[in-house]
C-alpha cells in the first residue's frame, strides 16, 4: 500500500520527464448513419459498387477509430484499429484477423538533419483526395473514384519533405492494390510514387501512381495506375476540389488494352463558422469491368451537402446523391434502373 501511494507522488513527475523525450497520442473517431435509397436493397445492402455507407433502412456504424501514435527521437510508430460497416466491406479479402485494422506501421528517420523517413507496415493509401475519416472529407460520401481506388495498403515507403514543407515525395514498394498481405495470385511486390506540392497553405496539387499486379480470378494482371488531385482555396469561403484517375491494364499478352477513367470535381461554400455548403459531380467509365464487377455502362452523379458543426468535435450531415447510367440500363440486385437516389445523414465525433 505504501508502495501505491509513493508511486502515485511520483508519477507525475515520471510522466513529465518522459514527455521531454517522448510522445504518446491517443485520438479516436466515431460515424454513426442512416440511409434510404429508393429501393429497399436486399439485406439492407447497397449495391456491390460502395464500400462506404453500405447499410440501409437502419441506423449503423460506419467507422470507429481508435487511434495510438509514439513518437521518440528518430522512431515513430502507428497502430489504428477499425470497426463498422465499412471495415467489413473494404477489409472482406483479407486473411481473417486483420479486418480491424486500419493502420500499423513503424517509420525510422533516416537522416538526423534531414526530414528523410523509411516506413514499412499497414500505411492510409497514397493515392486521393478522400479517406476513411469522414470528418476531414468535403462530402459524407465517398466519391465514385474514392470507392474504387485504394483506402489501404502494405509494404515499404520512402518518404521525403522539403525544409519549407511546400514539397513531399515518396516512393513505395507495396504488396498489391489494396491488400495487407501478398495474395496467392501475385508474383512480385508492387510499386507507387506520389508528388506533392504546396506553394501555400490555400494550395494543394498532388500526383500519385501505382504499377503492379492485381489479382483475378486464379491469374493476376498488371495495373498502371495515375491520380492527379488539386485542392485550391479561393477565398476565405470558397474551396474547390478536383481529382481526375486513369487506369490501365494489361489482360493479354499483347499489352495494355483496357483502361477506365473517373474523376470529379467538388464545390465548398463557408457560410459560417457552423455552416458549409458543398455540391459535387462526378463520373467513372468502366466499359471493361476492371474496377466495378456486372455494371458495364458509364456512370455519372452528383451530390448535395449540408454540414453543420455542432460543436469543435461534434459534425452533423445531411446528403442528397444520386448516380446514373447514360447506356441503356444497369441492374442492381432486381431493380434494373438508369438512376440511383438517396438520402444520407450521418453523425462524426473525433477527439
Amino acid at each position: 500500500m505504501r508502495f501505491i501511494f509513493l508511486l502515485g507522488l511520483l508519477a507525475p513527475h515520471f510522466v513529465f520527464s518522459q514527455i521531454n523525450k517522448d510522445s504518446i497520442h491517443f485520438s479516436g473517431y466515431t460515424e454513426i448513419y442512416f440511409s434510404q435509397d429508393q429501393h429497399n436493397w436486399q439485406d439492407h445492402q447497397r449495391p456491390a459498387l460502395f464500400y462506404s455507407h453500405t447499410s440501409t433502412n437502419h441506423v449503423a456504424l460506419n467507422t470507429a477509430v481508435l487511434d495510438f501514435k509514439y513518437s521518440s527521437g528518430r522512431l515513430k510508430t502507428q497502430l489504428s484499429l477499425v470497426e463498422g460497416t465499412y471495415a467489413n466491406k473494404v477489409t472482406s479479402a483479407e486473411p481473417i484477423g486483420f479486418g480491424a485494422l486500419y493502420v500499423g506501421n513503424i517509420s525510422y528517420k533516416l537522416c538526423p538533419n534531414e526530414d528523410l523517413w523509411l516506413q514499412a507496415g499497414v500505411i492510409p493509401s497514397h493515392i486521393g483526395l478522400e479517406s476513411a475519416i469522414g470528418f476531414s472529407n468535403f462530402s459524407l460520401s465517398r466519391s465514385l473514384a474514392a470507392e474504387n481506388s485504394p483506402y489501404y495498403e502494405s509494404g515499404m515507403a520512402l518518404q521525403y519533405s522539403s525544409i519549407n514543407k511546400k514539397f513531399f515525395g515518396s516512393i513505395l514498394a507495396l504488396n498489391g492494390w489494396q491488400t495487407m498481405t501478398l495474395r496467392a495470385q501475385q508474383s512480385r511486390p508492387d510499386f507507387g510514387t506520389q508528388i506533392q506540392f504546396k506553394p501555400n497553405q490555400k494550395i494543394t496539387l498532388n500526383h500519385s501512381t501505382y504499377y503492379g499486379e492485381v489479382a483475378v480470378a486464379d491469374s493476376s494482371q498488371t495495373r498502371f495506375f495515375q491520380n492527379f488531385y488539386g485542392n485550391i482555396q479561393l477565398n476565405n469561403k470558397w474551396t474547390i476540389q478536383i481529382q481526375a484517375d486513369c487506369g490501365i491494364q494489361e489482360t493479354k499478352k499483347n499489352g495494355f488494352n483496357k483502361s477506365w477513367t473517373t474523376g470529379f470535381l467538388g464545390v465548398a461554400y463557408i457560410v459560417n463558422d457552423k455552416l458549409t455548403l458543398v455540391g459535387r459531380g462526378e463520373i467513372l467509365k468502366d466499359a471493361n469491368n476492371l474496377v466495378i464487377s456486372g455494371v458495364t455502362n458509364d456512370l455519372w452523379g452528383y451530390s448535395f451537402n449540408l454540414n453543420y458543426l455542432l460543436d469543435e468535435h461534434l459534425l452533423l450531415r445531411a446528403e442528397w446523391r444520386n448516380v446514373t447510367t447514360n447506356k441503356s440500363t444497369f441492374t442492381f440486385q432486381n431493380y434494373s434502373e438508369k438512376q440511383m437516389n438517396g438520402l444520407n445523414l450521418s453523425l462524426a465525433a473525433q477527439f
